[in-house]
C-alpha cells in the first residue's frame, strides 16, 4: 500500500496523463472536425 507521501505524486502522475489523453483527444477532435469540413466541401462540390 502507497504511503502518504507517495499519494502526491502519484496522483500528479493520473492527472499528467489524463491531460495528456484530453490533449490527444483534442486533436483527434481536430482531425475528425477538418475531415468533415472536406467532406462537406466534396459534397457541396458534386452538387454544382
Amino acid at each position: 500500500m502507497d504511503d502518504a507521501r507517495t499519494q502526491p505524486d502519484d496522483a500528479r502522475a493520473w492527472m499528467d496523463d489524463a491531460r495528456a489523453w484530453m490533449d490527444d483527444a483534442r486533436a483527434w477532435m481536430d482531425d475528425a472536425r477538418a475531415w468533415m469540413d472536406d467532406a462537406r466541401t466534396r459534397a457541396d462540390d458534386t452538387r454544382t
